[in-house]
């Protein structure tokens, strides 16, 4: 019968101690253990016809992660006494529990309809959300700061209107490259609208005349600068992805419950949600997209996850891999 001494004993327990510690320490600092989930969905128009349907037919389950994100398409109000020049999108404040309903908590007001009824009314709007407990990032601001785990998460937002502007790329570089928090995500509304808008154009876009950023480079200037995850919005519909330096890059997350004209004429209106997994470093793990039908402005799941195959399409199958289960990732980091 073998017999521990009590030095091997010693040496046996001091060796399980450190390989425990190496075991610790592997998991800690393995590039695909996630540090970070965030949540993202379109553009959020909830006008009164929609909100009176909305309540009867949204059967959604919340969205879920440490950071749910949407583009408030507007301004707080009332629709029915506001009048307006030209389309403004007004809200009323029954859309705050509809938000929260779906697991929405951080939301940009950085958009070229946030202005719509002037800047008194945008800023009662961010002060009406922050105060209902909503992250908040705005046009005029440094964003907000969202505690994750303890850790901070600095999430600022653009457009291509007010001083946070997707087309002064070298104040939105200084901007970001001040901040002090390890993670950083940009919210950008940019881009334009036309019909092949799912399709992105080298260079500077634009709608009619006006200005909607190169949305290319201003993406990546914002890795450049320390951004973690990019965020697009704004041509209402989808666009490709993009990794670049390991970051994740959405160019758009188009609509996700809108209405807009004619909506009751489509029996296809695409949307989604995707789903972004980020390890301590901010780098791309893995992220996931569900498709929807937008039937009247609303979603509703579209069992062919149609949007998944589209972006599939549209962006580089040097970057990614794709999975029916609407899973995908990067081909640099395989699963």
């Amino acid at each position: 019968m073998f017999y521990l001494t009590r030095s091997s004993d010693l040496i046996l327990k001091l060796e399980l101690i450190t390989f425990i510690f190496f075991i610790i320490g592997f998991v800690v600092n393995s590039p695909k253990v996630i540090s970070l989930e965030v949540a993202a969905v379109g553009d959020i128009f909830a006008s009164e016809d929609v909100l009176k349907v909305v309540k009867k037919e949204y059967i959604l389950p919340p969205i879920l992660g440490d950071i749910v994100f949407a583009n408030f398409e507007g301004v707080l109000g009332n629709p029915k006494t506001t009048k307006t020049a030209g389309r403004s999108l007004v809200m009323s404040k029954d859309v705050i529990p509809f938000l929260k309903g779906i697991g929405v908590g951080t939301l940009s007001l950085a958009n070229n309809h946030s202005m719509d009824l002037g800047r008194t009314s945008y800023d009662r709007t961010y002060s009406t959300f922050a105060g209902q407990g909503f992250n908040v990032a705005g046009l005029y601001d440094s964003g907000t700061v969202i505690k994750v785990a303890d850790e901070p998460v600095r999430f600022i937002a653009f457009s291509f209107s007010g001083d946070n502007n997707v087309l002064d790329v070298e104040k939105a570089v200084k901007k970001i490259s001040a901040f002090k928090e390890d993670m950083i995500i940009v919210s950008a509304h940019m881009g334009g609208e036309e019909k092949d808008g799912y399709l992105i154009p080298a260079g500077m876009e634009y709608y009619g005349d006006e200005k909607r950023g190169d949305v290319v480079q201003f993406a990546r200037k914002c890795i450049d600068a320390g951004a973690s995850l990019v965020l697009g919005h704004g041509p209402h519909v989808f666009r490709r992805l993009d990794l670049y330096k390991g970051k994740l890059i959405v160019y758009s997350l188009g609509n996700y419950l809108f209405d807009f004209p004619r909506k009751n004429e489509w029996n296809f209106v695409p949307a989604y949600s995707i789903k972004v997994q980020l390890n301590k470093k901010g780098t791309f793990i893995s992220g996931k997209i569900q498709s929807f039908n937008l039937v009247g402005g609303i979603p509703k799941y579209d069992m062919k996850n149609r949007v998944l195959h589209f972006i599939k399409k549209l962006s580089s199958e040097k970057l990614f891999t794709f999975e029916e289960s609407g899973v995908f990732y990067a081909k640099s980091n395989p699963h």
